[in-house]
Protein backbone atom coordinates (compact mmCIF):
# COMPACT_ATOMS: atom_id res chain seq x y z
CA UNK A 1 0.00 0.00 0.00
CA UNK A 2 1.43 3.48 -1.00
CA UNK A 3 0.63 6.54 -0.84
CA UNK A 4 -2.65 8.36 -2.26
CA UNK A 5 -1.51 8.78 -6.02
CA UNK A 6 0.39 12.24 -6.17
CA UNK A 7 0.41 13.10 -2.53
CA UNK A 8 4.45 13.16 -2.32
CA UNK A 9 5.05 14.27 -4.72
CA UNK A 10 7.62 11.88 -6.43
CA UNK A 11 9.57 11.92 -3.21
CA UNK A 12 10.49 8.16 -2.79
CA UNK A 13 11.32 8.39 1.29
CA UNK A 14 8.71 10.84 1.97
CA UNK A 15 6.15 8.20 0.01
CA UNK A 16 7.88 5.33 2.29
CA UNK A 17 6.62 7.66 5.02
CA UNK A 18 3.14 8.41 4.00
CA UNK A 19 2.59 4.74 2.92
CA UNK A 20 3.84 3.27 6.45
CA UNK A 21 1.57 6.24 8.26
CA UNK A 22 -1.80 4.97 5.91
CA UNK A 23 -1.16 1.02 6.34
CA UNK A 24 -0.74 1.73 10.09
CA UNK A 25 -4.12 3.52 10.15
CA UNK A 26 -5.79 0.23 7.90
CA UNK A 27 -4.17 -1.86 10.31
CA UNK A 28 -2.27 -3.75 7.03
CA UNK A 29 0.48 -5.55 8.77
CA UNK A 30 1.28 -7.59 5.43
CA UNK A 31 5.08 -7.24 4.90
CA UNK A 32 5.87 -4.82 2.22
CA UNK A 33 8.50 -4.72 -0.51
CA UNK A 34 10.32 -1.62 0.25
CA UNK A 35 11.98 0.57 -2.19
CA UNK A 36 15.66 -0.77 -3.40
CA UNK A 37 17.37 2.61 -3.20
CA UNK A 38 16.86 4.29 -0.05
CA UNK A 39 17.97 7.09 2.05
CA UNK A 40 17.58 6.18 5.43
CA UNK A 41 19.42 9.50 6.84
CA UNK A 42 16.60 11.48 5.38
CA UNK A 43 14.23 9.23 5.59
CA UNK A 44 14.62 9.52 9.53
CA UNK A 45 15.14 12.79 9.14
CA UNK A 46 11.31 13.43 7.61
CA UNK A 47 9.98 11.11 10.26
CA UNK A 48 11.94 12.81 12.95
CA UNK A 49 10.43 16.17 11.53
CA UNK A 50 7.14 14.67 11.18
CA UNK A 51 7.24 12.80 14.75
CA UNK A 52 6.13 9.48 12.50
CA UNK A 53 9.24 7.25 13.70
CA UNK A 54 7.27 4.73 15.58
CA UNK A 55 5.43 4.11 11.83
CA UNK A 56 8.37 4.22 10.03
CA UNK A 57 10.15 1.86 12.27
CA UNK A 58 7.68 -0.63 12.31
CA UNK A 59 7.74 -0.50 7.90
CA UNK A 60 11.38 -0.37 8.10
CA UNK A 61 11.47 -4.25 10.16
CA UNK A 62 8.50 -5.57 8.49
CA UNK A 63 9.51 -4.88 4.93
CA UNK A 64 10.59 -7.38 2.58
CA UNK A 65 13.80 -5.99 0.99
CA UNK A 66 17.03 -6.70 3.28
CA UNK A 67 18.30 -3.26 4.96
CA UNK A 68 21.25 -4.93 5.65
CA UNK A 69 22.17 -6.23 9.14
CA UNK A 70 23.57 -3.09 10.73
CA UNK A 71 20.94 -1.00 9.07
CA UNK A 72 18.31 -3.06 10.58
CA UNK A 73 20.41 -3.27 14.29
CA UNK A 74 20.19 0.44 14.43
CA UNK A 75 16.41 0.30 13.37
CA UNK A 76 15.92 -1.87 16.06
CA UNK A 77 17.46 0.05 18.46
CA UNK A 78 15.80 3.13 17.61
CA UNK A 79 12.30 1.60 17.64
CA UNK A 80 13.03 0.02 21.22
CA UNK A 81 14.12 3.26 22.16
CA UNK A 82 11.14 5.31 21.28
CA UNK A 83 8.95 2.49 22.83
CA UNK A 84 10.69 2.66 26.34
CA UNK A 85 9.95 6.46 26.22
CA UNK A 86 6.55 5.81 25.39
CA UNK A 87 5.75 3.55 28.07
CA UNK A 88 7.86 5.88 30.12
CA UNK A 89 5.36 8.63 29.71
CA UNK A 90 1.89 6.33 29.49
CA UNK A 91 3.06 5.87 33.42
CA UNK A 92 3.79 9.24 34.18
CA UNK A 93 0.18 10.40 32.74
CA UNK A 94 -1.25 7.27 34.93
CA UNK A 95 1.07 9.00 38.03
CA UNK A 96 0.52 12.44 37.15
CA UNK A 97 -3.70 11.99 36.88
CA UNK A 98 -3.97 9.70 40.06
CA UNK A 99 -2.06 12.23 42.00
CA UNK A 100 -3.77 15.66 41.18
CA UNK A 101 -6.95 13.75 41.24
CA UNK A 102 -6.24 12.47 44.89
CA UNK A 103 -5.96 15.82 45.62
CA UNK A 104 -9.33 17.33 44.49
CA UNK A 105 -7.91 18.68 40.89
CA UNK A 106 -10.14 17.83 37.56
CA UNK A 107 -7.72 16.89 34.84
CA UNK A 108 -7.85 15.61 31.68
CA UNK A 109 -5.15 14.76 29.30
CA UNK A 110 -4.85 15.91 25.91
CA UNK A 111 -3.02 13.89 22.52
CA UNK A 112 -0.65 12.06 24.71
CA UNK A 113 -0.54 8.54 25.00
CA UNK A 114 -4.44 8.08 25.67
CA UNK A 115 -4.54 9.53 22.32
CA UNK A 116 -2.14 6.92 21.34
CA UNK A 117 -4.05 4.40 22.55
CA UNK A 118 -7.65 5.14 21.19
CA UNK A 119 -6.37 5.48 17.39
CA UNK A 120 -3.60 2.93 17.65
CA UNK A 121 -4.83 0.60 20.71
CA UNK A 122 -1.15 0.87 21.62
CA UNK A 123 0.78 3.48 23.39
CA UNK A 124 3.86 2.85 21.62
CA UNK A 125 2.20 3.54 18.26
CA UNK A 126 2.41 7.84 19.06
CA UNK A 127 5.36 9.70 19.41
CA UNK A 128 4.56 12.67 22.33
CA UNK A 129 6.69 15.81 22.85
CA UNK A 130 5.25 15.63 26.28
CA UNK A 131 2.19 15.53 28.36
CA UNK A 132 -0.52 17.51 27.70
CA UNK A 133 -2.75 18.05 30.76
CA UNK A 134 -5.97 20.26 30.82
CA UNK A 135 -7.42 21.65 33.98
CA UNK A 136 -10.26 24.28 35.33
CA UNK A 137 -8.60 28.08 35.48
CA UNK A 138 -9.49 28.26 39.26
CA UNK A 139 -7.19 24.69 39.90
CA UNK A 140 -3.97 26.06 37.76
CA UNK A 141 -2.30 27.14 40.98
CA UNK A 142 -2.96 24.25 43.03
CA UNK A 143 -1.97 21.85 39.81
CA UNK A 144 1.18 23.82 39.71
CA UNK A 145 2.01 23.06 43.37
CA UNK A 146 0.86 19.41 42.99
CA UNK A 147 3.36 19.00 39.96
CA UNK A 148 6.07 21.11 42.27
CA UNK A 149 5.16 18.88 45.53
CA UNK A 150 6.08 15.02 42.42
CA UNK A 151 9.59 16.34 41.66
CA UNK A 152 8.63 18.77 38.78
CA UNK A 153 10.63 21.96 37.44
CA UNK A 154 8.92 25.39 35.90
CA UNK A 155 9.36 27.49 32.88
CA UNK A 156 8.14 30.54 35.53
CA UNK A 157 10.24 32.33 38.59
CA UNK A 158 11.03 30.50 41.41
CA UNK A 159 8.69 33.05 43.57
CA UNK A 160 5.88 33.03 40.93
CA UNK A 161 2.59 32.46 42.12
CA UNK A 162 -0.94 31.89 40.43
CA UNK A 163 -2.62 33.66 43.64
CA UNK A 164 -0.56 37.05 42.91
CA UNK A 165 -2.18 39.60 41.02
CA UNK A 166 0.64 38.83 38.51
CA UNK A 167 -0.70 35.38 38.89
CA UNK A 168 -4.02 36.33 38.02
CA UNK A 169 -3.16 38.28 35.03
CA UNK A 170 -1.27 35.59 33.46
CA UNK A 171 -4.39 32.92 34.29
CA UNK A 172 -7.23 35.89 32.39
CA UNK A 173 -4.76 37.18 29.33
CA UNK A 174 -1.48 34.92 29.49
CA UNK A 175 -0.73 31.81 26.98
CA UNK A 176 -2.97 29.54 28.67
CA UNK A 177 -0.46 27.12 29.61
CA UNK A 178 2.84 26.78 31.28
CA UNK A 179 5.57 23.77 31.20
CA UNK A 180 7.30 21.78 33.36
CA UNK A 181 9.94 18.99 33.30
CA UNK A 182 10.79 16.70 35.82
CA UNK A 183 14.21 16.52 37.62
CA UNK A 184 15.34 13.59 37.09
CA UNK A 185 13.26 11.83 33.71
CA UNK A 186 13.33 15.27 31.93
CA UNK A 187 9.65 14.30 30.95
CA UNK A 188 7.86 17.43 29.74
CA UNK A 189 4.54 18.14 31.35
CA UNK A 190 2.16 21.06 29.98
CA UNK A 191 -0.31 22.34 32.37
CA UNK A 192 -2.89 24.15 30.04
CA UNK A 193 -6.35 26.24 31.06
CA UNK A 194 -7.15 27.37 27.37
CA UNK A 195 -7.36 25.27 24.57
CA UNK A 196 -5.56 27.36 21.90
CA UNK A 197 -3.73 30.83 21.78
CA UNK A 198 -5.94 33.64 21.50
CA UNK A 199 -5.29 34.60 18.07
CA UNK A 200 -7.06 31.62 17.42
CA UNK A 201 -9.29 30.38 20.22
CA UNK A 202 -11.39 28.01 20.01
CA UNK A 203 -14.18 29.28 21.89
CA UNK A 204 -15.41 26.30 24.14
CA UNK A 205 -16.43 26.93 27.37
CA UNK A 206 -15.60 25.17 30.81
CA UNK A 207 -18.58 23.85 31.31
CA UNK A 208 -18.71 22.38 27.71
CA UNK A 209 -15.22 21.38 27.53
CA UNK A 210 -15.95 19.14 30.90
CA UNK A 211 -19.15 17.93 29.76
CA UNK A 212 -19.25 13.81 28.54
CA UNK A 213 -15.79 13.23 29.53
CA UNK A 214 -14.49 9.45 29.12
CA UNK A 215 -11.76 7.62 30.91
CA UNK A 216 -9.31 5.39 28.96
CA UNK A 217 -6.78 2.79 30.49
CA UNK A 218 -3.38 3.65 29.80
CA UNK A 219 -0.65 2.19 31.93
CA UNK A 220 -3.46 0.39 34.37
CA UNK A 221 -5.03 3.90 35.23
CA UNK A 222 -7.98 5.00 34.11
CA UNK A 223 -6.81 8.80 32.57
CA UNK A 224 -9.98 11.13 32.02
CA UNK A 225 -9.99 12.73 28.32
CA UNK A 226 -12.57 14.93 25.88
CA UNK A 227 -15.46 13.78 24.93
CA UNK A 228 -15.45 11.88 21.11
CA UNK A 229 -17.12 15.40 19.65
CA UNK A 230 -15.09 17.96 21.91
CA UNK A 231 -11.78 15.98 20.65
CA UNK A 232 -12.32 15.81 17.16
CA UNK A 233 -12.98 19.66 16.87
CA UNK A 234 -9.86 19.98 19.25
CA UNK A 235 -7.63 17.82 17.07
CA UNK A 236 -8.65 19.71 13.54
CA UNK A 237 -8.75 22.86 15.22
CA UNK A 238 -5.10 22.81 17.02
CA UNK A 239 -3.87 20.87 13.90
CA UNK A 240 -5.23 23.52 11.94
CA UNK A 241 -3.74 26.35 13.59
CA UNK A 242 -0.52 25.23 13.08
CA UNK A 243 -0.78 24.52 9.56
CA UNK A 244 -0.71 20.84 10.09
CA UNK A 245 3.29 20.91 10.25
CA UNK A 246 3.27 18.08 11.89
CA UNK A 247 2.11 14.69 10.20
CA UNK A 248 1.45 13.12 13.11
CA UNK A 249 -1.60 15.11 14.00
CA UNK A 250 -2.79 14.51 10.58
CA UNK A 251 -2.65 10.59 11.31
CA UNK A 252 -4.12 11.27 14.68
CA UNK A 253 -7.53 12.78 12.38
CA UNK A 254 -7.42 10.10 9.64
CA UNK A 255 -7.31 7.69 12.69
CA UNK A 256 -10.56 9.03 14.11
CA UNK A 257 -12.24 9.01 11.01
CA UNK A 258 -12.04 5.34 10.68
CA UNK A 259 -12.74 4.73 14.44
CA UNK A 260 -15.49 6.96 15.19
CA UNK A 261 -18.82 6.41 14.07
CA UNK A 262 -21.35 8.81 12.27
CA UNK A 263 -22.72 9.77 14.82
CA UNK A 264 -19.85 11.01 16.61
CA UNK A 265 -18.45 13.10 13.54
CA UNK A 266 -22.35 14.11 13.61
CA UNK A 267 -22.02 15.80 16.77
CA UNK A 268 -18.63 17.01 16.03
CA UNK A 269 -19.63 18.74 12.96
CA UNK A 270 -22.54 20.62 14.65
CA UNK A 271 -20.08 21.54 17.52
CA UNK A 272 -17.74 22.94 14.81
CA UNK A 273 -21.10 25.27 13.54
CA UNK A 274 -21.41 25.94 17.23
CA UNK A 275 -18.58 27.37 17.97
CA UNK A 276 -17.84 28.92 14.20
CA UNK A 277 -14.29 26.50 13.77
CA UNK A 278 -16.28 24.61 10.82
CA UNK A 279 -13.25 25.26 8.35
CA UNK A 280 -10.97 24.04 10.54
CA UNK A 281 -12.52 20.93 10.07
CA UNK A 282 -12.71 21.78 6.06
CA UNK A 283 -8.98 21.69 5.76
CA UNK A 284 -8.28 18.91 8.54
CA UNK A 285 -10.83 16.42 6.59
CA UNK A 286 -8.90 17.63 2.76
CA UNK A 287 -5.37 16.75 3.81
CA UNK A 288 -6.44 13.73 5.29
CA UNK A 289 -8.30 12.60 2.14
CA UNK A 290 -5.30 14.04 0.16
CA UNK A 291 -2.49 12.45 1.77
CA UNK A 292 -3.27 9.39 3.92
CA UNK A 293 -6.02 8.10 1.96
CA UNK A 294 -8.52 8.82 4.81
CA UNK A 295 -12.33 8.59 3.69
CA UNK A 296 -14.03 12.04 4.35
CA UNK A 297 -17.14 11.37 7.14
CA UNK A 298 -20.13 11.39 5.79
CA UNK A 299 -21.19 14.28 7.96
CA UNK A 300 -18.70 16.92 7.36
CA UNK A 301 -19.08 15.78 3.69
CA UNK A 302 -22.46 17.69 3.84
CA UNK A 303 -20.74 20.95 4.90
CA UNK A 304 -19.85 21.71 1.66
CA UNK A 305 -18.38 25.37 2.50
CA UNK A 306 -16.38 23.76 5.20
CA UNK A 307 -14.70 21.33 2.39
CA UNK A 308 -14.35 24.44 -0.35
CA UNK A 309 -13.00 26.69 1.83
CA UNK A 310 -10.60 23.18 3.61
CA UNK A 311 -9.38 23.01 -0.17
CA UNK A 312 -8.18 26.63 -0.47
CA UNK A 313 -6.51 26.42 2.84
CA UNK A 314 -4.78 23.06 1.50
CA UNK A 315 -3.41 24.38 -1.36
CA UNK A 316 -1.82 26.99 0.56
CA UNK A 317 -0.09 24.90 3.38
CA UNK A 318 0.23 21.27 1.57
CA UNK A 319 3.72 22.48 -0.26
CA UNK A 320 5.13 23.81 3.19
CA UNK A 321 3.92 20.49 5.19
CA UNK A 322 5.72 18.41 2.00
CA UNK A 323 8.51 20.30 1.48
CA UNK A 324 11.46 18.83 2.91
CA UNK A 325 13.51 22.12 3.00
CA UNK A 326 11.18 23.65 5.76
CA UNK A 327 11.89 22.96 9.05
CA UNK A 328 8.72 23.74 10.09
CA UNK A 329 5.71 26.29 8.89
CA UNK A 330 6.24 29.95 10.56
CA UNK A 331 4.33 32.57 11.02
CA UNK A 332 6.64 35.76 9.57
CA UNK A 333 4.75 38.31 11.07
CA UNK A 334 1.71 39.76 13.27
CA UNK A 335 -0.79 40.03 10.06
CA UNK A 336 0.09 36.88 8.51
CA UNK A 337 -1.12 35.35 11.97
CA UNK A 338 -4.22 37.33 12.15
CA UNK A 339 -5.07 36.76 8.45
CA UNK A 340 -4.93 32.89 9.46
CA UNK A 341 -6.46 33.41 12.41
CA UNK A 342 -9.41 34.90 10.16
CA UNK A 343 -9.73 32.19 7.51
CA UNK A 344 -10.52 29.57 10.07
CA UNK A 345 -12.94 31.57 11.83
CA UNK A 346 -16.09 31.22 10.50
CA UNK A 347 -18.78 33.64 12.63
CA UNK A 348 -17.98 37.50 12.84
CA UNK A 349 -18.52 37.35 16.91
CA UNK A 350 -15.25 35.02 17.53
CA UNK A 351 -13.62 37.41 14.98
CA UNK A 352 -14.78 40.94 17.16
CA UNK A 353 -13.61 39.11 20.52
CA UNK A 354 -10.64 41.74 21.89
CA UNK A 355 -8.55 38.31 22.60
CA UNK A 356 -8.47 38.31 18.34
CA UNK A 357 -6.96 41.25 18.00
CA UNK A 358 -5.42 42.19 21.13
CA UNK A 359 -3.93 38.71 21.18
CA UNK A 360 0.46 40.36 21.02
CA UNK A 361 -0.34 41.98 24.00
CA UNK A 362 -0.79 38.22 25.73
CA UNK A 363 1.79 37.38 28.68
CA UNK A 364 4.24 34.79 28.03
CA UNK A 365 6.21 32.95 30.32
CA UNK A 366 9.41 35.69 29.06
CA UNK A 367 7.57 38.47 30.16
CA UNK A 368 7.21 37.29 33.82
CA UNK A 369 11.20 36.83 34.02
CA UNK A 370 13.29 38.84 35.59
CA UNK A 371 12.64 42.22 38.39
CA UNK A 372 9.52 40.97 40.44
CA UNK A 373 7.19 44.01 39.93
CA UNK A 374 4.78 45.22 43.25
CA UNK A 375 1.75 44.02 42.61
CA UNK A 376 0.59 47.95 41.96
CA UNK A 377 2.98 47.90 38.80
CA UNK A 378 1.32 44.33 36.89
CA UNK A 379 -0.42 46.80 34.58
CA UNK A 380 3.51 47.92 32.89
CA UNK A 381 4.07 44.37 31.85
CA UNK A 382 1.45 44.91 29.17
CA UNK A 383 2.80 48.11 27.94
CA UNK A 384 6.64 46.70 27.55
CA UNK A 385 5.24 43.24 26.05
CA UNK A 386 4.72 44.58 22.30
CA UNK A 387 8.62 46.43 22.86
CA UNK A 388 9.93 42.86 24.43
CA UNK A 389 8.17 41.02 21.68
CA UNK A 390 9.70 43.12 19.00
CA UNK A 391 13.48 42.54 20.38
CA UNK A 392 12.86 39.42 20.73
CA UNK A 393 12.22 39.02 17.09
CA UNK A 394 15.04 41.29 16.07
CA UNK A 395 17.54 39.39 18.40
CA UNK A 396 16.19 35.81 16.87
CA UNK A 397 16.51 37.01 13.20
CA UNK A 398 13.09 36.25 12.27
CA UNK A 399 13.07 32.70 13.41
CA UNK A 400 10.53 32.90 16.43
CA UNK A 401 7.57 31.04 14.76
CA UNK A 402 4.13 30.22 15.93
CA UNK A 403 2.76 29.45 19.21
CA UNK A 404 4.00 26.30 20.35
CA UNK A 405 2.37 23.30 20.04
Amino acid sequence: MTAPAGAAGGDPELALLLGAVRRALEGDSRPKELPAALDLARLFALARRHRLVPHLCRELLGGEAALGEEARRQVGEVERRTARRARLQAAELARLTGALEERGIGVLALKGPELAVEVFGDVTRRWCRDLDLLVRRRQVGAAARALLELGYEWELPAAFRFESRLGRAYLAHGAGQVTFRHAETGILVEIHWKLAHPEVELPLGEDRLWAGTRRLEVDGGRVATLARPALLVYLCHHGSRHRWRRLHWLADVAGLARVYGEGDWREAVELAGETGVGPALGLAATLAEELLGAPVPAPLAGRGEWLVRGRRLAREVRPQILDPAIRSVRFESVRARQRWGLALQRRWRNRLRPGFWLWPLALAPADLAGPRLPDRLTPLLYVARPFRAILRGLGSGRRSGGPRE
